[in-house]
């Protein structure tokens, strides 16, 4: 299938999940708005009746009205999205067009779970409880999913508001971790990756997500996440193994790959704005096998910097490979599991090109480094 008719594809899959999107949210509306009339007939039905003797006034229902979460507007507000051309790639690395991989598995993406607090932050209000009929939940009406940005005059300081807003979204989406051991060692492992990378301007951000997933993932403006389940996979003493994926993530943001997949004309030509794009597409779908043996290369050329064996930097993928064995995703682009409670975001990992040939390809750009792999 050429491009084009990989484009239409990712076009027509990309909708058809958007509507799912939308059936889904208006399933929970309707529970709602059941959930409200039952407690308001059930509060009148316990209210004291006139009649018996005693003037009694009427006891008015006590269901709860939610108002919808406010509205926010992006902070940059660009007219139009325009198509960025790609910059040279890095010589050693050949790198293929960047319209995101499995495109027929788009539609089966699941939106996250309604969260347990409003966007505004008081816990309980869910979004969609107070709806009017047939409107989509608020949340996802916000104009800041549906803006385009211009990327072709992003800087840096763009870039991080633009990777702010998203994660200001992710956040109420997937429930971040406060407390815990998790964080010092992300700060740690990214240290000898911070010091070598080409786009100093960007400050990077870190946040341990409470899911049970083997799951990481970054996005534009240097915000970087790792599940909890990351860590039941990955020992202590194995902080090697932590260091390649902190590194590959890193890679992603700096090599600007989720921007560049954002300008291809495949992706452009899809409705939705830049973050639903982001959120619904480029994450849960991973990036194109060429940009992930791209990222692959960027960590492990700086992790043999920081002295770093070949058989250290080879770990994460070996633990990986033996994990997607385990759990059904061994050949990669693993589909979206579609349980209730499931977000997008954790399909990130199960969606990149198979471990074995990342495997395979690091092991190749070894040889061409020293010889033979170690």
């Amino acid at each position: 299938m050429n491009r084009y008719g990989v484009a239409a594809l990712v076009g027509c899959l990309y909708v058809a999940g958007s509507v799912w999107m939308v059936r889904s949210q208006g399933e929970a509306y309707r529970d709602g708005l059941r959930r409200q009339k039952l407690a308001a007939e059930a509060t009148q039905a316990t209210a004291p009746r006139s009649g018996d003797g005693e003037d009694t006034a009427p006891v008015a229902s006590t269901a709860p009205e939610s108002a919808p979460p406010p509205r926010t507007e992006p902070s940059v507000r660009p007219a139009t999205t325009v198509t960025v051309t790609p910059s040279a790639k890095p010589a050693e690395e050949e790198t293929a067009p960047a319209t995101p991989p499995a495109a027929a598995d788009v539609a089966a993406t699941k939106p996250a779970p309604v969260p347990d607090r409003a966007p505004g932050g008081a816990k309980g209000n869910v979004p969609g409880a107070a709806l009017q009929p047939k409107k989509l939940d608020p949340f996802w009406e916000q104009e800041v999913w549906k803006t385009s940005w211009d990327l072709s005059r992003l800087s840096a300081q763009d870039e991080t508001r633009l990777g702010r807003e998203l994660h200001d979204l992710i956040v109420q989406l997937n429930r971040p971790l406060e407390t815990g051991p998790w964080m010092a060692r992300v700060e740690e492992a990214a240290e000898p990756f911070l010091k070598a990378r080409a786009r100093k301007e960007i400050e990077y951000t870190y946040t341990i997500l409470d899911s049970d997933e083997v799951n990481a993932f970054s996005h534009p403006g240097g915000f970087i996440y790792v599940s909890r389940g990351l860590f039941n996979m990955i020992g202590e003493d194995e902080e090697y193994a932590l260091e390649f994926v902190i590194g590959h993530e890193i890679a992603h943001v700096d090599l600007k790959h989720a921007l560049k997949d954002l300008s291809d004309p495949g992706v452009t030509k899809l409705d939705g704005g830049t973050l639903q794009k982001l959120y619904m597409l480029i994450i849960p779908f991973a990036y194109p096998d060429a940009q992930e043996f791209e990222a692959d290369a960027w960590a492990y050329r700086r992790m043999k910097e920081s002295g770093r064996t070949d058989h250290e930097c080879l770990a994460f993928l070996r633990k990986l490979e033996g994990y997607a064995q385990a759990h059904g995703f061994e050949n990669g682009r693993g589909k979206p599991q579609l349980g209730k409670e499931s977000s997008p975001l954790e399909n990130h990992f199960r969606a990149h090109t198979a471990a074995r040939h990342r495997e395979k390809h690091l092991k190749e750009l070894m040889g061409r480094s020293t010889g033979a792999p170690r």
